[in-house]
């Protein structure tokens, strides 16, 4: 099993027992019992490895924020990205409208100049005169 992918606070745990167990250890060792050399050997190696998983802790600890900096650094990336063309499209969107707003008065004067020409009624050719257009070509 590879250490480095457990997260830290394993490690913080593991230190705790560990370092539970070597007091543990060590009271025994002093204690007038059988076996109390070997506890106390069992509490050095304990405590050594509980030093060990803190030191680890820390390194992994150390690694994650390193690695949580650099993915807050792309997400604030993204984030102003994001950002710059949600504005562009704002800037798009209010020169559209007033394009529009502009084409939509040109179309209500012109419709207006359009109601104010009076209306032609001899602008009809003649039947002469049609024949002779039609038969240009």
């Amino acid at each position: 099993m590879n250490l480095a992918t457990l997260p830290s606070w394993a490690f913080d745990i593991g230190a705790a027992g560990l370092a539970i167990a070597a007091l543990v250890l060590a009271v025994w060792s002093v204690l007038p019992v059988a076996y109390a050399r070997l506890a106390g050997t069992g509490a050095m190696l304990a405590f050594a490895a509980a030093a060990y998983l803190t030191g680890a802790a820390d390194a992994n600890a150390a690694c994650e924020a390193a690695t949580l900096r650099r993915q807050l650094e792309d997400a604030q990336s993204d984030n102003g990205a994001l950002r710059r063309r949600i504005e562009t499209v704002e800037a798009a969107r209010r020169d559209d409208a007033a394009r529009f707003a502009a084409g939509a008065a040109e179309d209500r004067r012109n419709q207006g100049k359009i109601d104010a020409t009076p209306s032609n009624g001899s602008a009809c050719l003649d039947r002469a005169a049609a024949d002779r257009v039609r038969s240009v070509r």
